[in-house]
């Protein structure tokens, strides 16, 4: 009972100090997270575009092209002195990235697409030669929009 005793043998002012100071230390945490909450730039949704082929997609022939909205890719299929097959994307327009899975015999293994040093052209390598038809999955970053397609090549 002698701390109760000492708490009523204070003043009035440091009595209210006393119980006010943690309610207003709580009050300012809430305001502090209102206030930097209503600061915080909102973060716009990332936009997922369709490519859609132009004409019939002859990967090997290098006929393989797809557009939306200005932006024009170019698919190649090469097959180098090893017996691997690289796959060159040529876009109209500088992308930031890319992924690209190429499906066949029943698994699909998704592989970051690489830049070309020097030029706006993106490659993978895959080993093995590329069997036709082939379903191709490949997304693309540009301006913070993401595109993609789903194909089958000849």
């Amino acid at each position: 009972m002698s701390l109760l005793n000492r708490f009523f043998n204070l003043s009035p002012h440091l009595r209210t100090a006393i119980v006010l100071a943690p309610l207003l230390g709580i009050a300012g945490y809430i305001a502090a997270g209102y206030y930097a909450a209503s600061r915080q730039q909102a973060v716009a949704p990332t936009a997922a575009l369709a490519l859609k082929p132009v004409g019939e997609c002859r990967l090997a022939a290098g006929e393989c092209r797809l557009q939306r909205d200005g932006l024009q890719i170019n698919l190649k299929a090469q097959t180098n002195a090893n017996g691997d097959t690289l796959i060159v994307l040529q876009p109209s327009a500088p992308l930031q990235g890319g992924v690209m899975g190429i499906h066949s015999h029943g698994n699909e293994t998704p592989r970051n697409l690489r830049q070309i040093k020097g030029e706006e052209s993106w490659f993978l390598l895959f080993s093995g030669k590329l069997e036709t038809p082939v379903r191709l999955r490949l997304i693309i970053v540009r301006k913070g929009a993401s595109y993609f397609a789903e194909i089958m090549a000849h």
